[in-house]
């Protein structure tokens, strides 16, 4: 995280940027920080949107997955092989999915 919160300093040195919290919800990532504006927000979204498109498990491309009441971002593989069935995003963050990365 040190490497991260140095990036970040550097970006915005004046504004004392901390990263509250990062979780997972919902199968998403979720970031949180003491400081917004237009660029930040714009890194955040982007990072989220990475994380819907990336395998929790392995690290390459996934998507949104769900087994019961339990949401994750995963290889339509590993899904396959744990009974996840594909899911919708259905949440307050919606997911962009023109954006290309």
């Amino acid at each position: 995280m040190a490497d991260n919160d140095s990036v970040i300093a550097k970006i915005h040195p004046s504004q004392g940027l901390e990263i509250v919290q990062i979780k997972e919800k919902f199968g998403g990532l979720r970031i949180y920080c003491n400081y917004h504006d237009d660029y930040i927000n714009g890194i955040i979204a982007l990072a989220e949107t990475m994380a819907y498109r990336t395998c929790e498990v392995t690290g390459g491309n996934g998507s949104l997955h769900k087994k019961g009441g339990w949401f994750k971002t995963v290889s339509p593989d590993f899904a396959s092989a744990h009974g996840y069935e594909p899911a919708q995003h259905n949440h307050r963050r919606a997911v962009n999915s023109d954006v290309q990365i």
